[in-house]
C-alpha cells in the first residue's frame, strides 16, 4: 500500500489527498512526521533521507521509493492510476491546463511560500512583505485571466489544474489576513467567483473542509 507523510494544513498535501481519493487509491495517512513520529521530525536525518528538502508530502511507493514535490507526485498517480483520468487528452486543453497550473505554481503559490518563514512576528520584514504581496496580487491577476466560466478549468471534469489552483486559492484567501494585510482574493471577482463554483465537486469541497479543520486544530507537539 502507498503512503503518505503529509500536514492537515498543508495545501501541496491536500493536492496529492485529493488525487488519491479521486482515483480511489488506498493509502495509508503517516500524518506529520513531528506529530505521528516525532523521532522522523522533517529536520531529522531519517525523514531528511526521504526528502532532503525537509518538507511535506512523501508519498512511499510500495517498493519503499519515495516521491516528493506535490506536482511530481500527482503527474506520477495520474499516469500510474489512470481511471479516472485528470489531464485532458485534447492537446489544446492539456496545454490550457499546463498554463494554469505553471502560473499558479510560479506566480501565486511562490510568493506564498516565501512568506512562510516569516509567520512568527518576530521574523518578519515588513519591505519583504509588501514586495511579496505585490507579486501575488500580479500572480493572482494573471491566474484570473484563464479563468473559465464553469465549475472545472478544463473542460468539463476535474483536472489537475483544478486541484492544483484550487488547493492554492485557498491559501492565498488565508495568508493575507495573517499578516494584517488586505484580502488580495477581493479585488478580484472571477477567480472568487470560481473558486465558488469549484466547491460544486464533492472532492473539492472536502478538501476545503479538511484544510479548513486543520488550520483550527492546535498542534499536539
Amino acid at each position: 500500500m502507498l503512503k503518505l507523510y503529509s500536514s492537515s494544513i498543508s495545501p501541496f498535501s491536500a493536492r496529492v489527498e485529493l488525487v488519491l481519493r479521486a482515483k480511489g487509491v488506498p493509502f495509508e495517512d503517516l500524518g506529520s512526521p513531528e506529530v505521528s513520529w516525532p523521532e522522523l521530525g522533517r529536520k531529522s536525518p531519517a525523514y531528511l533521507a526521504l526528502n532532503p528538502m525537509g518538507k511535506v508530502p512523501v508519498l512511499i511507493l510500495e517498493d519503499g521509493t519515495p516521491l516528493t514535490e506535490s506536482e511530481t507526485i500527482i503527474t506520477y498517480l495520474d499516469e500510474a492510476y489512470p481511471d479516472p483520468p485528470l489531464q485532458p487528452t485534447d492537446r489544446a486543453a492539456r496545454a490550457r491546463m499546463r498554463t494554469a497550473i505553471r502560473i499558479c505554481e510560479s506566480y501565486v503559490a511562490m510568493p506564498i511560500q516565501l512568506t512562510f518563514p516569516m509567520l512568527a512576528p518576530a521574523d518578519r520584514n515588513e519591505d519583504a512583505l509588501t514586495h511579496l504581496f505585490a507579486q501575488l496580487d500580479r500572480g493572482l491577476g494573471a491566474l484570473e485571466r484563464y479563468v473559465p466560466d464553469g465549475t472545472y478549468f478544463v473542460g468539463e471534469k476535474l483536472s489537475l489544474a483544478d486541484i492544483i489552483v484550487f488547493t492554492t486559492l485557498y491559501v492565498a484567501a488565508v495568508i493575507p489576513g495573517v499578516f494584517g494585510r488586505p484580502d488580495l482574493l477581493a479585488g478580484r471577482p472571477k477567480l472568487m467567483a470560481w473558486f465558488e463554483r469549484a466547491h460544486r465537486d464533492p472532492l473539492l469541497a472536502d478538501a476545503h473542509l479538511r484544510l479548513k479543520a486543520g488550520s483550527q486544530t492546535p498542534p499536539s507537539h
